[in-house]
């Protein structure tokens, strides 16, 4: 399978099957929205196996006023993780 471009698509869907170094962390099950400041709510599923990788796109909802914030998974911050 291929994406938009032709870059082939691995198992669970990423071009980061192989590539350890691309796993983003968790995403938080809440945040605070930006507009509002209520709360916003995880609404996309992890992958069948559990892991996130660099660029896939979560999508939140927030509570009060119903705006929906998607955002990009970075990596994980390797200098943060060693302080």
């Amino acid at each position: 399978m291929y994406r938009c471009g032709g870059e082939p698509i691995g198992e669970t869907g990423s071009v980061y099957d192989d590539d350890l170094s691309a796993l983003a962390e968790t995403p938080a099950e809440e945040i605070v929205c930006v507009d509002c400041g209520g709360p916003c709510h995880l609404i996309t599923p992890a992958r069948e196996d559990g892991q996130w990788y660099v660029g896939d796109i979560v999508a939140y909802r927030c509570r009060d006023c119903r705006d929906r914030w998607d955002i990009e998974l970075p990596p994980i911050d390797t200098d943060l993780a060693n302080d």
